[in-house]
């Protein structure tokens, strides 16, 4: 028994040793292959595993020479093959990154259509699902109408070259400005967007439009024939620009008559519309904070006891008795929920986000109206409310608040 032991064990230090063997020549392959080449694939897609393979194959001729005869089998038997790790690819660039219909950073930076980083500061969410679509079907088609319209001097045969550059201009205006329009964060301003479309493509009681305009200006000359190569191409191009231009009008009366039968905002304008509040509403208290320093309602008097009110929460079962709030408070939990936590949950919490958001501000709400019912005491505090300044502050900051409440789902 003590033989069999001493072998047994002789064996499995030579599977450990031959292992190891192995694992190095591995190791030296890879090496080798990845300083040649970063990324080795053979012709036919297998010059890794089969490398492997070959690596294998010299495991088990160590281990055959190391055990031979019928050990050989049950040791190959204890060891799992080694894994075939196929290289891994370069990342490549999508050609669709750069056409994602997000909005820009509240500081300004970027334009309407710039492309949105998830981990950037100051991003604020994107722009409501219907919005997103009909900005993106006018910058499709704006982009290909500018590149028609900047060769269309080329192609006229006109006396007044001025006045064919003045419409130019013109429609080219009209072009982004319906494209702006349809990416603007404040939502759709309806009216302008049908005011662009009756200068650009004209209305039937009104004559021609900018467009039409155009094309009667680059043939004016009494030579003129559309029946040349160049005539041809100048008609065509100008047809390509009405297309368009129809296309986008017929995307905005679709977009006009599916928001007009939803019975309302959709989710995706309330988000936006609450992400667009939410500065307003830190902008207005912080206004009402000026008008208090302006009377010399400091902060320190805020904190203090003369800066308490009742609010509409009864204190317990005790009636006629109802939780103080300091006007401090209140307004650090109005700049709080504006700058700081509103902008992170609507863009990270979605409709859940927006119902905390909300729900935050009708508390608020009735906060702010329990504030200004101190207008009438004689206390420090209604001296303070009954002041004009600070009293339309307050009345505006609960407008605002109101405002935001009311986006709730």
């Amino acid at each position: 028994m003590a033989v069999e032991d001493r072998t047994r064990t002789r064996r499995n230090e030579l599977l450990k040793d031959a292992r190891v063997v192995a694992r190095r020549q591995l190791e030296v392959k890879a090496n080798s292959t990845a300083s040649s080449r970063p990324y080795p694939v053979a012709a036919n897609g297998g010059g890794h595993a089969n490398g492997v393979a070959a690596l294998d194959q010299q495991v088990k001729r160590v281990l055959a020479q190391l055990l031979p005869g019928p050990d050989t089998a049950r040791a190959l038997g204890r060891f799992a093959p080694l894994p075939v790790e196929e290289p891994i690819a370069p990342p490549m660039a999508s050609a669709a990154e750069g056409g994602l219909l997000t909005l820009y950073s509240r500081t300004g930076a970027g334009g309407a259509t710039a492309p949105r980083d998830a981990a950037a500061p100051g991003t604020i969410g994107l722009l409501p699902p219907e919005q997103a679509a009909l900005h993106r079907k006018f910058g499709l088609a704006t982009a290909d109408a500018l590149r028609v319209l900047d060769g269309i001097p080329e192609l006229a045969v006109t006396d007044d070259l001025d006045q064919l550059r003045a419409l130019q201009a013109v429609v080219r205006a009209e072009f982004q400005g319906l494209e702006e329009e349809a990416g603007r964060l404040e939502g759709l301003r309806r009216p302008r967007i049908d005011a662009l479309f009756a200068a650009l493509l004209g209305e039937t009681d009104e004559g021609a439009g900018h467009l039409a305009q155009l094309r009667e200006a680059a043939v004016s000359a009494a030579t003129a024939d559309v029946r040349t190569v160049l005539g041809e191409t100048r008609e065509a191009n100008f047809d390509l620009l009405e297309h368009h231009a129809e296309t986008m009008r017929a995307y905005w009366e679709g977009h006009k008559q599916s928001a007009g039968a939803g019975g309302g905002e959709s989710f995706g304008q309330r988000l936006a519309t609450a992400d667009t509040l939410l500065p307003i509403v830190a902008e207005t208290g912080a206004g009402l904070l000026a008008a208090m320093d302006a009377i010399g309602f400091s902060a320190e008097e805020r904190r203090s006891a003369a800066g308490e009110f009742d609010t509409d929460e009864t204190l317990g079962s005790t009636p006629g008795q109802y939780v103080r709030l300091k006007v401090a408070d209140l307004l650090e939990w109005v700049e709080g929920l504006t700058t700081v936590e509103g902008a992170a949950m609507l863009s990270a919490s979605g409709q859940y986000g927006l119902e905390y958001v909300t729900g935050q501000a009708d508390r608020l709400h009735r906060l702010l109206a329990s504030l200004l019912l101190a207008e009438g005491e004689p206390s420090m505090l209604g001296q303070v409310m009954a002041d004009k300044t600070v009293n339309r502050a307050a009345k505006d900051l609960l407008f605002q608040i109101d405002t935001l409440a009311d986006q709730a789902v």
